[in-house]
């Protein structure tokens, strides 16, 4: 996973300019991190719900979900040689 150079992020040197002009910079500051931290928390919520989405509670057909395997493998097997025996 390639590591993304952090966006909008003040650097120190922002920091130590708002400390210099005063309260008014600091507060505009931590209000733009505010307005970020709340895109990201947006952003993040969106991820989380598509991610648990599956063909039980989308649009999407169960088809789509992939193969997981439900059962351990020794029932499927046992179920298997049931039905060759029977044959």
């Amino acid at each position: 996973m390639d590591d993304m150079p952090p966006r909008d992020l003040p650097t120190p040197d922002d920091v130590h300019t708002a400390y210099v002009q005063g309260e008014a910079a600091v507060l505009a500051l931590v209000e733009r991190l505010t307005a970020l931290i709340v895109n990201l928390q947006t952003r993040v919520n969106a991820i989380e719900d598509h991610l648990g989405k599956n063909g039980c509670n989308s649009r999407k057909p169960p088809s789509s979900d992939g193969w997981s395997r439900t059962w351990p493998l020794r029932i499927m097997f046992r179920d298997l040689f049931q039905t060759v025996r029977m044959v």
